[in-house]
């Protein structure tokens, strides 16, 4: 006999111990005074909610289909919930009203009970994805039409007649809803068996499945002895055990899945494994499986223990551990030949590396230098501008407008280079960046005292080119009118590759540029005219993305 089934048998030799217990307490002893009397039932009636709680744990563990295990629960919540309501009854409550109605509430389980029952054998056989049909939920109509029956029975007397009155609720008679509730009970427990015994597909002895059925037989004679009076006995608890006993004896008999025999599957795996309890006492353990000593398990608890060319492995499981060994014959082969090999790519990689390192550092350098040579030669005229303003003599008032040229012509260059640069990466840039060239400028223009303003409305991306060009006009009416301007209006709208800008200067100056320009050649064009002292220059490109 393995260490499991020793726990098994010692387990039903404490469960009956404890069911022999409370059934001398009630029928045998009694002890003089109401507190120890009281004790000892009580201590049955927690007996026998404490098998009902250790079953629902065991239902949990065992029972692997979510939805079947679902309603197992609920029947042995309701089992639990219905020695609850009992020991309420006898043991918390003395009104007359109270007692009845928690009387009344035995039927709560009584009826739902076999509706899980009956929804339990309809998952039987189903994969875990199943969902029962949308009307079986129906079902809990009636249940709740029998349940308020039952509840509203002091109003219409038609489950329990009480001829001495309802204050002597204990003195009463069946009526014919009574029928209805046990019609209900009966006929959905003994459906669900039935179709349990049909639907079931697990190999074994036909006979030994059948046992719920006996089961199921033997706790109707005793249910219909107790109704017509002839047998006296706990109702409520012996129904208990006998739902309880149902729905185990389908569990042993297979017509339940649950998780068990993997014991002998486990025995005959190719797998070098066992599982022991907490204390490395082997419960399982394959056919192949080598003795392990303890000392050794111990090790493998904190990290994999290497053995020539086997490796002892571990991981912690509920109340154990698992233990296997791993082959590692080919992995240590194959680690050899990789170290080998390794030896070797490396000395290849670190002159790979040291060659390419050398040739991205040169291709850095180049690349640096080809970006400055060409901000260099986009801005060359600009920068020499600033040189010349920088080495002329003038007087203090010359100084000012010289350096507020200087910023201007700064503002322009360090803008342009960075549209250059982003340039590098993509043909399109967002057009919002010809926003922030026009209020850097504007920023500038606004230290030599010109009221500026700016109303600008950019969408979407442009090419990098037609938006230098423009910038390049632009910068290069700035610089013709700075001497006479004294303000400056810009309209700015830029959407879909189009471009409009209009300048609106008050100054005294006129603008002139050239007839070959780069925004020429993208298709743009320019107009200025000028009334009185107010100076309008414009400039299009429609659809630039087209023509590019």
């Amino acid at each position: 006999m393995n260490r499991l089934d020793k726990k098994k048998l010692l387990s039903a030799g404490i469960l009956g111990v404890l069911l022999v217990y409370a059934y001398i307490v009630r029928y045998v002893i009694t002890l003089p005074g109401i507190i120890p009397d009281t004790f000892l039932r009580f201590s049955r009636e927690m007996i026998h909610m404490g098998i009902a709680i250790v079953w629902l744990i065991s239902i949990r563990r065992r029972v692997m289909q979510k939805s079947v295990r679902f309603y197992m629960l609920s029947v042995a919540f309701q089992l639990i919930l219905w020695q609850y309501i009992r020991a309420a009854k006898y043991y918390f409550f003395y009104d007359t009203s109270i007692c009845r109605y928690l009387w009344y509430a035995y039927y709560i389980p009584i009826i739902l009970i076999p509706l899980y029952c009956f929804y339990i054998q309809e998952y039987i056989g189903k994969g875990d994805s199943y969902e029962k049909p949308k009307r079986m939920q129906l079902l809990y109509l009636p249940a709740l039409f029998l349940i308020g029956l039952v509840f509203t029975n002091d109003v219409h007397r038609l489950v329990f007649g009480f001829p001495e009155g309802i204050n002597d609720y204990n003195n009463y008679t069946y009526k014919i809803c009574y029928f209805l509730v046990i019609l209900w009970s009966i006929s959905l427990g003994i459906y669900s068996l039935v179709m349990l015994l049909v639907k079931c597909r697990a190999p074994g002895n036909r006979w030994f499945q059948r046992t719920p059925l006996l089961v199921l037989g033997g706790a109707l004679v005793v249910w219909l002895l107790y109704c017509l009076g002839i047998l006296n006995m706990d109702f409520t608890t012996v129904s208990c055990f006998v739902i309880i006993l149902l729905l185990e004896s389908s569990i042993q008999s297979g017509l339940i899945r649950t998780n068990s025999k993997y014991g002998l599957l486990f025995g005959a795996s190719t797998i070098e494994a066992r599982i022991t309890d907490e204390e490395f006492h082997p419960c399982y353990t394959s056919d192949t499986s080598e003795p392990v000593d303890e000392s050794m398990m111990r090790l493998a608890l904190s990290g994999s223990v290497n053995l020539e060319n086997k490796r002892l492995r571990s991981a912690p499981i509920s109340n154990g551990y698992v233990f296997w060994w791993d082959d590692v014959t080919d992995l240590n082969r194959y680690t050899k030949e990789l170290e080998e090999t390794g030896k070797e790519l490396a000395h290849k990689n670190d002159l790979i590396k040291a060659e390419l390192d050398l040739q991205e550092k040169s291709l850095r350098i180049a690349e640096k230098n080809r970006l400055y040579d060409r901000i260099s030669r986009e801005v060359n005229t600009q920068i020499t501008e600033i040189e010349k303003l920088l080495c002329k003599e003038s007087s203090s008032s010359d100084i000012r407008e010289n350096l507020i040229k200087i910023c201007i012509i700064s503002a322009y260059i360090k803008r342009r280079s960075n549209l250059l640069l982003i340039s590098e990466d993509t043909d399109d840039i967002p057009a919002k960046e010809m926003e922030f060239c026009m209020r850097e400028s504007l920023d500038n223009l606004r230290l030599a005292g010109i009221l500026c303003s700016l109303d600008s409305k950019c969408e979407g991306k442009v090419r990098t080119n037609c938006l230098v060009a423009v910038y390049d006009m632009v910068q290069q009416a700035f610089e013709q009118t700075l001497c006479g301007l004294n303000a400056l209006f810009i309209k700015l709208r830029i959407s879909g590759g189009n471009i409009f800008m209009r300048l609106q200067m008050d100054c005294s100056c006129e603008v002139c540029f050239p007839e070959k320009t780069e925004w020429a050649a993208l298709g743009g064009r320019v107009t200025a005219r000028k009334s009185d002292d107010i100076l309008w220059v414009e400039f299009h490109l429609e659809k630039g993305e087209d023509r590019i």
